[in-house]
């Protein structure tokens, strides 16, 4: 399911079987906290694997024998995480969210949010208004030595990154501070939802690449087949 560009991008809630799915502004996040985001963040998006792997260290021999079974019943068959992903849903529809035990759903004053059937919908809107990108397909490896192995390539590629080239939230806020003519400031910044700092800061990097090298392209210096970059366009959100 897919959201309203216009409407995320105005700040304005996506309607989900009669409930309203909100982008938190960042004054949300800091209320909370900004780990305790990612969390809620985590637990809405029903990923049996990243909770029960990344988040509780579940054996992963065990977990081999769970992987094939669907994520919303795994998870569910924990009571500790069932509130944990009634606190997420909760934070993103601004309501509370409890578990009906009988139709096995997560429902708001007796309205079904979701099930076993529409849990991905919700995970997908969640994830859209949160510019979180989609799940990968699962890796199928052919024994667990083969996937041990490969988590361990993830993780040695993961600590030799650069700890420059990941921005930071903070980061990110600041570069729309000091961004010219966007009315963005460090006294109305934090009113922005997450979606429209991430949108934001995409036609920012889109602009500012284009100002870069307009200069050079005035000049003569680009190659024949190079192009000036344009930056009134659609952007990725």
């Amino acid at each position: 399911m897919t959201i309203s560009r216009l409407k995320a991008f105005a700040g304005r809630p996506h309607n989900f079987n009669g409930i309203d799915i909100y982008s938190p502004t960042i004054n949300n996040i800091l209320d909370i906290d900004e780990d305790q985001y990612y969390y809620h963040l985590l637990f809405a998006s029903f990923d049996k694997g990243k909770i029960l792997i990344d988040l509780f260290n579940y054996d992963l021999e065990k977990y081999d024998l769970l992987k094939d079974q669907d994520d919303y019943l795994v998870l569910t068959s924990h009571r500790s995480i069932i509130q944990y992903i009634c606190s997420g849903l909760s934070f993103f529809v601004r309501k509370d969210v409890y578990f009906d035990d009988e139709s096995k759903s997560f429902c708001i004053d007796k309205i079904m949010l979701c099930n076993s059937e529409n849990y991905r919908e919700l995970s997908d809107i969640i994830n859209a208004l949160n510019v979180v990108e989609n799940k990968k397909k699962e890796i199928k490896f052919k024994n667990n030595k083969a996937k041990e192995i490969f988590e361990k390539m993830a993780e040695f590629r993961n600590k030799t990154k650069k700890q420059d080239e990941q921005l930071e939230l903070k980061d990110i806020l600041s570069i729309l501070c000091n961004a010219e003519d966007n009315g963005i400031n460090i006294f109305n910044v934090f009113n922005l939802t997450i979606y429209q700092v991430y949108e934001e800061m995409e036609r920012v990097g889109l602009k500012d690449t284009f100002k870069r090298i307009l200069p050079v392209w005035a000049n003569g210096h680009l190659g024949e087949k190079d192009k000036l970059p344009e930056w009134i366009k659609r952007t990725k959100l």
